[in-house]
């Protein structure tokens, strides 16, 4: 089952993933640079807004394994005027995000990316029904599918000459057609009835409460440097520090979804059995350390090469940013990994909302310091700060709540570094003295593969205990 799992997550993240890449690389040669940053700005609206759209309801059902029907319907109905709430709250205050930021534009763009919390929080308690089933193969498939259908509106709307609601209006049909597959294949014993209870209310008040805490500032931490660069540069240079942004969130999108949707559920099911627990987490990380590594150290390493792919020549000064926010993104993609499974999965969410409360304090005087000097000033600023928190979230987290060996935190992390730069100085430095200079593109595509070639044979010899495909097959043919 676990095997089956993990192959449609795998399958779903790779389909979203490349489908995001052609997504932005599309785009960002149709629309301008000030359309990115418009859409920034209204999208750390949401994001950070979109935390509430289930008032954290939806994980305790997952916490709680064994579902009653009132409190199946409770949660539905909880979450569903909370999405509301929210989008109406959004259109009413757009025309004062608009005048803050001093662009019209974005009265248009937050209203209508606002509607997307109706069909999100609509299916915000089916959706955990089917994450409590381990019906996880079928979220994969309405996710690749309402994806499909969203980049293909974005980019036909994009074509027509929409601008930045193009992005918006994919978005939102991407939510929609999640949200309409989620009911149709929906079990009957899942659906809400027009049943609510006090008790279960306050009971997953109780739990939600420090999950959207938690999440909310975690958001707005994820968005502050953009929310306030926002008031010291302009729409083409915030724009072109979003899409930097944007690329370097994606290996992390990728691999991250199917760690959390399996982790979750996986952790919550032994979070009795001590010994069991630690051994998940332990794989859980290394594997995580092992999948992120590599995709951050070529964006880092690889940076030009990979932004001219991407977005073509005329924005070029979007690889600028890449290389230090590479650094930041992997130190808290890879720390951070499994924190919030572990903590909803162990009902220990308040742990996590004081942390943080703690790194939003922190992420605050580094962006309000540099903000002035540039994006940056904020991007270097932001990675040197990740790196110190980096083994402060092992004590917080790992440490503390399941007592997990340090050597067991750091050393994947450490190995896969190393694996990673070796790789790339023979995948790319020896094959720029081998092929022709004028190969250009074709070159980084080789010089890429190959890199990733050598990680993963070598990955196979020195972390066989989870890389072992390739020494199957050498077994197999002799």
């Amino acid at each position: 089952m676990i095997k089956n799992l993990i192959k449609w997550q795998t399958l779903s993240s790779v389909v979203t993933f490349s489908l995001s890449l052609i997504q932005v690389a599309i785009l960002s040669r149709l629309l301008e640079l000030s359309d990115f940053g418009l859409v920034a700005i209204v999208m750390l609206v949401v994001n950070i807004t979109q935390v509430l759209s289930d008032l954290g309801m939806a994980n305790y059902l997952v916490y709680r394994q064994k579902i009653s029907e009132i409190l199946n319907s409770t949660v539905f109905w909880i979450c569903s005027l909370s999405g509301l709430v929210l989008a109406i709250s959004l259109i009413l205050i757009s025309p004062q995000v608009a005048s803050a930021y001093e662009e019209p534009e974005i009265k248009r763009l937050l209203s209508i990316a606002a509607l997307s919390f109706i069909p999100i929080s609509l299916s915000s308690q089916l959706q955990a029904r089917y994450v409590c089933n381990f019906k996880l193969d079928l979220v994969a498939k309405f996710e690749v599918l309402s994806k499909l259908a969203g980049t293909i509106i974005a980019v036909i709307t994009a074509l027509k000459g929409y601008g930045a609601v193009s992005i918006i209006i994919g978005s939102l049909v991407s939510s929609m057609a999640k949200c309409a597959l989620l009911w149709l294949k929906a079990e009957r014993s899942w659906l809400p009835c027009f049943k609510f209870s006090l008790i279960e209310a306050k009971n997953a008040w109780n739990y939600g409460v420090y999950q959207i805490g938690s999440q909310l500032i975690s958001q707005f931490r994820g968005n502050l440097d953009t929310l306030i660069l926002g008031f010291y540069i302009n729409s083409d240079q915030l724009g072109a520090y979003s899409l930097a942004k944007q690329l370097i969130q994606k290996p992390a999108a990728f691999i991250l979804p199917i760690v959390h949707k399996i982790s979750l559920p996986l952790l919550a099911a032994s979070q009795s059995k001590k010994e069991e627990l630690k051994t998940l987490f332990g794989r859980a990380h290394a594997y995580v350390a092992f999948f992120l590594v590599l995709p951050y150290s070529l964006l880092f390493i690889m940076s030009e090469s990979i932004v001219l792919i991407m977005y073509g020549m005329n924005n070029m000064q979007v690889a600028t940013y890449v290389a230090p926010l590479s650094i930041f993104w992997a130190c808290r993609s890879i720390g951070g990994a499994l924190a919030g499974s572990l903590t909803q999965g162990l009902g220990k969410t308040k742990v996590d909302f004081y942390w943080n409360l703690f790194v939003l304090i922190a992420f605050t005087a580094v962006c309000l310091f540099t903000a002035s000097y540039g994006a940056l000033y904020v991007s270097w600023g932001l990675a040197i700060l990740q790196l110190a928190l980096l083994n402060l979230v092992y004590f917080v987290f790992y440490k503390r709540i399941i007592s997990f060996e340090f050597s067991g935190f750091i050393r994947p992390i450490l190995s896969s570094t190393g694996l990673s730069v070796a790789s790339i100085g023979i995948g790319y430095y020896c094959l720029k003295y081998l092929l022709p200079s004028s190969m250009g593109i074709t070159f980084t595509f080789i010089s890429i593969l190959a890199s990733i070639i050598i990680y993963y044979i070598g990955g196979c010899y020195l972390q066989s205990e989870i890389i072992k495909f390739p020494r199957r097959i050498f077994k197999q043919s002799k």
